[in-house]
């Protein structure tokens, strides 16, 4: 397998808190990094790593692109969605997808499109442990169908495989397929393109929003869900699903199995 070295360390223990240099991270097997704000068990941005080639490339600065992980002397195909990372001792990390260029980096790049797929690659933890600085890292390429990098493909990977009987939130659809909150006004249109998908039939009328509430868009939701054995309450305006905390599908772990 290719091998590579683990070459710094960060992290960042709060929303807009700068990323603080470590030379242990604790990771911790379907959750993340310890301490970490994006620790998060439905997350497929658990962490973020990012090779030493390319940060020299643009002449960046480690840390400067909110990375955890800096790696050198593993190829570009090396370091890309689907392969696996093991760490000194067995911590084991699955490559995501590549973490999108957006405007905090853009004072640091000639142009976003010419860092796109070199920003960084985000990842989750399979097996945890420590990750030391200046120790061994191997990459087994290919070792994990690779997620898709468009959130639409994500969205319907995520709602094919909510069980019966059970329902995800907007909430829990934006975490599990890591987009920022602004695709709250997305998910809408996402439900109703769903909807008309000829190729297969997704469950959307699993899908309530965050805080419970049925979806007017969805037909015959109410009388799917029932027929589920979810229990709905019908108010003057709204359609609830009752139950709610027993009712949503916990923990999936859609990207570590």
């Amino acid at each position: 397998m290719p091998t590579g070295v683990v070459r710094q360390l960060f992290v960042k223990r709060g929303t807009g808190q700068p990323m603080q240099p470590v030379e242990t991270l604790n990771l911790i097997a379907g959750n993340g990094i310890q301490e970490d704000v994006n620790a998060n068990p439905m997350s497929p941005r658990q962490l973020l790593v990012v090779r030493q080639e390319n940060l020299d490339e643009f002449a960046i600065a480690p840390g400067v692109l909110r990375e955890n992980i800096v790696v050198a002397g593993l190829k570009a195909e090396a370091v890309a969605p689907g392969a696996k990372l093991i760490f000194n001792g067995g911590v084991t990390v699955r490559l995501t997808f590549y973490c999108e260029p957006c405007q905090r980096v853009k004072p640091w790049v000639p142009s976003l499109k010419q860092i796109e797929q070199k920003r960084g690659i985000l990842g989750i933890v399979l097996a945890g442990g420590n990750v030391i600085s200046e120790t061994p890292v191997q990459s087994e390429p290919n070792a994990f169908a690779p997620i898709p990098e468009e959130p639409y493909q994500r969205f319907l990977q995520l709602v094919a495989r909510i069980p019966t009987g059970k329902i995800v939130t907007y909430q829990q659809i934006i975490t599990s397929i890591g987009v920022t909150r602004s695709y709250y006004r997305v998910l809408p249109l996402y439900l109703k393109k769903a909807l008309k998908e000829t190729s297969f039939q997704y469950p959307i009328h699993r899908v309530v929003d965050s805080k419970g509430d049925l979806l007017p868009y969805v037909p015959h939701q109410i009388e799917q869900l029932a027929a589920e054995g979810l229990q709905i309450s019908k108010g003057v305006s709204q359609a609830s699903c009752l139950g709610l905390a027993t009712s949503i599908w916990q923990n999936p772990k859609i990207y570590g199995d």
